[in-house]
């Protein structure tokens, strides 16, 4: 193995978040998705789609969440669009989105 050469298995091998080559932006932004989602209670794992479908990604959802001008009925109209893209939007799912982006990015 020449200098220029690095042999990654052995960084790999440790417990180290190194993503993989195959590992696409779209297969980040739905494990993202799928981590917000899953921490909700209860999970609202069923809304992925939703997200994806929107547009949303991580940074538009922090900037959301930190933005003093996205507070109270603005930023659950947001949600309530977000989640009517499939089908309803109930308003207790609405609410725990909203508090889940206080939460998830503090």
């Amino acid at each position: 193995m020449s200098t220029a050469e690095v042999d990654t298995s052995v960084i790999r091998s440790k417990p180290y978040n190194i993503p993989s080559t195959s590992h696409t932006t779209s297969d980040r932004k739905t494990d993202f998705f799928i981590n917000f989602l899953g921490s909700c209670e209860p999970q609202l794992l069923r809304y992925l789609a939703n997200f994806e479908i929107f547009g949303s990604d991580e940074a538009s959802l922090r900037g959301i969440a930190r933005d003093p001008a996205w507070t109270g009925e603005k930023r659950r109209g947001l949600i309530r669009d977000i989640l009517a893209i499939t089908g309803e939007a109930p308003e207790m799912h609405v609410r725990i989105l909203d508090n889940q982006l206080d939460k998830f990015f503090s």
